[in-house]
């Protein structure tokens, strides 16, 4: 369907500048590779819906359908960063529909600098996740006054 998309496209331009129509060329030629990129973003991220699915069906045959709470997952901050201290960790767990998401924060300090760590577990998040990878292969630009 693509190749006859571009083909159609091609031709099109072509017919257009031999009518002396440079500029509706022009416009016609990057409207085609507009749709040939917003092509090639829908089968990336069908790629990567797939690789989602994939991983999913491996944690739930283990058992592992839930992000572990946040208490656990603060275990894997590092205790230390060489010459900073940290203040006190904070987190959370979030568990809806079967959409599981935990995530830990630390701030390491050394004035006037500072470290910020994050780290999260999305376990079950995997489809709200490919789907939020979707918008930035679509090469989404926004522009607005802040």
């Amino acid at each position: 369907m693509l190749k006859k998309v571009l083909i159609f496209g091609f031709g099109l331009a072509f017919v257009i500048a031999g009518c002396g129509k440079v500029e509706e060329a022009k416009q016609a030629m990057q409207t085609i590779e507009n749709v040939n990129n917003l092509a090639k973003a829908g089968d990336k991220a069908e790629q990567m819906q797939k690789i989602a699915q994939e991983r999913k069906q491996a944690r739930r045959a283990k058992g592992d359908t839930l992000a572990m709470h946040f208490t656990k997952l603060k275990e894997y901050l590092p205790a230390s960063v060489s010459g900073y201290t940290m203040e006190e960790p904070n987190g959370q767990t979030t568990n809806m529909m079967g959409f599981s998401l935990s995530e830990v924060n630390a701030k390491f300090k050394k004035d006037p600098d500072h470290i910020d760590i994050k780290l999260i577990d999305y376990n079950e998040g995997y489809d709200f996740l490919s789907a939020a990878a979707y918008w930035m292969l679509a090469d989404l630009s926004v522009e607005n006054s802040d």
